[in-house]
């Protein structure tokens, strides 16, 4: 979260679009969204799963482990799709792209008990890790931090849930009798989230912090433009066609970039950029200021 709101936000961004990957709306079907996602979803049932660090003589523990993983995202994708459709979120919408990162916000929520639970406390995990996903999610766009994967509120928001769901939900838990044991397991659990969210906040601001106080924590405007595929790795990682996106810019004798009025810039089949204003320019080291 601190990486992303040290630097100000990227140029064109803006935080009334919706923070799952909004810019990509322009470069892909969502269809590659769902593709992306299913990866995502199948590579942490091997992640839960190895967590128990070996598999001979664990049949029962892996088979409770990945059903619970199941369960935690069915109970958060159940929920935030619900929530969508009748409109307490927004729209009264199918949110695909929302509910997809829910979806993992439940996986990630379950996984500090996920070989405890019973599978109607991880499907009830996985919904409590959706609404806190959604707190933390509209926090971190009400301050304009520019987070474009959901990763705060899936990550943060989701495991720091998780950590106090443990105590909550699992047999020995809360909810099932306030015991001596659950309340200590509970505070010890809050102790930690807290220990790793200060570790975890000291060690941003001194990394990333010194990264802004030298200059070296973001790129270029001009590089930020072109993007990092074309300026550092000089070949294109996203089709031509689909790279569109409004933002002030004006191009000067050097080629450099400044602010100056709205623009439509597209990046043309040979690296170069075409702007998409009252008329079509196509821009080239000649051009002087628009």
């Amino acid at each position: 979260m601190l990486n992303r709101a040290l630097p100000t936000p990227r140029r064109g961004w803006d935080s009334t679009q919706f923070a799952a990957n909004w810019w990509i709306n322009r470069l892909y079907h969502k269809l590659w969204w769902g593709v992306g996602g299913l990866i995502l979803i199948s590579g942490f049932l091997g992640f839960n799963a190895g967590a128990l660090g070996r598999v001979s003589g664990q049949g029962p523990a892996l088979g409770r482990v990945i059903q619970n993983t199941v369960m935690g995202g069915s109970g958060a994708g159940v929920s935030m799709l619900l929530m969508s459709r009748l409109g307490m979120v927004g729209e009264r919408v199918w949110a695909f792209a929302t509910t997809l990162n829910a979806v993992i916000a439940g996986m990630v929520a379950v996984c500090g008990a996920v070989d405890q639970y019973t599978p109607l406390m991880s499907l009830a995990t996985g919904a409590g890790g959706c609404l806190v996903f959604l707190v933390v999610r509209n926090l971190v766009m009400k301050f304009q931090v520019d987070d474009p994967l959901d990763a705060v509120a899936v990550h943060f928001g989701g495991g720091f849930f998780g950590v106090i769901a443990g105590p909550l939900f699992t047999p020995n838990g809360l909810i099932y009798g306030v015991t001596d044991e659950s309340i200590r397991q509970l505070r010890n659990n809050v102790l930690g989230g807290a220990a790793i969210v200060t570790w975890s906040v000291l060690c941003s601001i001194l990394l990333f912090g010194s990264l802004r106080l030298l200059g070296l924590l973001r790129v270029s405007e001009e590089q930020e433009i072109q993007g990092l595929d074309v300026s550092k790795h000089k070949e294109p990682a996203y089709p031509v066609k689909g790279w569109v996106i409004d933002f002030p810019v004006q191009v000067q004798q050097n080629n450099g970039l400044r602010k100056n009025g709205s623009y439509t810039l597209n990046r043309s089949e040979d690296g170069e950029f075409i702007m998409i204003g009252p008329h079509v320019t196509k821009l080239s080291a000649d051009d002087g200021p628009v």
